[in-house]
């Protein structure tokens, strides 16, 4: 039933947006499904979640690339193995079209993320980054802070529920600050603490962007707290900060 479903798309069908959920793709059908990719110039949001290709990402990775239109890319709670994360930045290297990439719900800590986001500094039209519900955490959110400065595109990064703490939180705040394109920032679930709350509060007061900034649920006690409240009454360009649960 699904091969039928990909012959009638391989007709010339226009498709602008294809979901993919609860799957498991043999070989032959990945093959298919390349055909039906490179036949469909107007598909523009690729969207797979809880789908298994198991070795095939290899494929799967090669596939993607080719779809010249691509603009956003969700793979959703594939959980990647390290020598799955391995295939990931070739393929984001290669998608020269992709504005929009969403990992969320992937488990991935900082030995699979380092690769990917070396590629992402030389990405040259990324702008948004979604990377919740992984497990990424100083390391890596240091490394990623680099690249967001390096490249200078991206806008709005989501990090919800990770294992950021104080010194992953203070290299994110810097990329905010520093990265003109940047302004929107969600570290909702993570560890920041007083720390780097105090960070972000000096950020939040000496900004000329319209930032939206979530820090809910950090681990952010009265010191925070207190610096976040006056950072407020300074700052006139802040459009949203969520900080509750703390």
């Amino acid at each position: 039933e699904r091969n039928a479903v990909w012959r009638f798309l391989l007709k010339g069908t226009p498709i602008e947006v294809l979901k993919i959920t609860n799957a498991t793709f043999t070989i032959d059908e990945l093959c298919l499904l390349s055909r039906v990719f490179q036949s469909s110039p107007a598909l523009m949001t690729l969207k797979y979640k809880n789908v298994s290709v198991d070795k095939e990402l290899g494929m799967l990775c090669r596939i993607i690339p080719k779809i010249p239109t691509l603009a956003h890319l969700r793979l959703n709670l594939y959980k990647l193995k390290s020598r799955d994360s391995n295939f990931l930045p070739i393929m984001i290297a290669d998608s020269k079209s992709l504005i929009t990439l969403d990992l969320n719900g992937n488990a991935m800590a900082d030995l699979e993320c380092v690769n990917l986001f070396s590629v992402l500094a030389t990405h040259p039209t990324l702008q948004v980054l979604k990377l919740a519900w992984n497990m990424i955490s100083n390391k890596g959110a240091i490394k990623l802070a680099e690249a967001i400065v390096t490249q200078g595109l991206l806008k709005s990064l989501d990090l919800w529920h990770n294992k950021i703490e104080a010194a992953g939180g203070i290299a994110l705040a810097n990329a905010l600050e520093t990265t003109p394109m940047f302004y929107k920032l969600c570290l909702w679930q993570n560890m920041i603490k007083d720390e780097g709350a105090k960070v972000f509060a000096n950020v939040i007061a000496n900004t000329t962007k319209h930032l939206q900034l979530n820090l809910c649920s950090n681990n952010i006690e009265s010191a925070g707290c207190i610096a976040l409240d006056e950072a407020l009454e300074k700052c006139k360009n802040l459009v949203e900060l969520d900080a509750w649960g703390n």
